[in-house]
């Protein structure tokens, strides 16, 4: 039994199992980075400059990357949870205008008035619920766009950079 570990080429490695693609992309790419430093520095000189600019740039694009994946996928599933929260609420609210079966006593408007006393009403129950999922809905989508911003930022530094080096 390896308990999530193997060992290759006499080093431990995590072996992947049940990991979310968001994890999985950067660690496969950051496995190229790691594959091109080593062979960068098998001449035994160390990194020479242009080499460090090539790495710098190749693990901040792809833990960018990695981060607007991650926010993203975080957004669409607060999103689908907001959605499907907001339909479950507006349903639970519509068995309030049907009534409860065997309740023959009451009629309709009085029922009305026993839930609207028990503030069981749309505002309490729709309404609230769709307040509260905006505003998780919008905080993430303000994450999206942060990370995607930073990705946008990093690679105009890169290609300023490469510019400079290029004249």
């Amino acid at each position: 039994m390896t308990y999530g570990y193997k060992l290759e080429n006499g080093q431990i490695k995590v072996i992947d199992t049940d990991l979310p693609l968001e994890v999985k992309n950067p660690r496969k790419a950051m496995g190229a980075f790691y594959k091109d430093k080593k062979k960068f520095q098998k001449s035994g000189k160390g990194l020479n400059s242009h080499e460090k600019i090539f790495l710098d740039a190749e693990q901040a694009t792809v833990i960018s990357s990695g981060l607007v994946s991650t926010a993203q996928t975080a957004y669409d599933e607060i999103k689908s949870s907001a959605d499907e929260a907001n339909e479950e609420a507006e349903a639970l609210f519509n068995t309030t205008l049907e009534m409860p079966f065997g309740k023959t006593e009451l009629t309709e408007a009085e029922l009305a008035d026993a839930y609207e006393v028990g503030d069981v009403t749309k505002e309490s129950i729709v309404t609230k619920t769709a307040e509260y999922f905006k505003e998780k809905v919008s905080h993430a989508g303000d994450q999206v766009t942060a990370y995607t911003n930073l990705k946008n930022d990093i690679e105009k530094g890169i290609a300023s950079m490469l510019e400079k080096i290029v004249n």
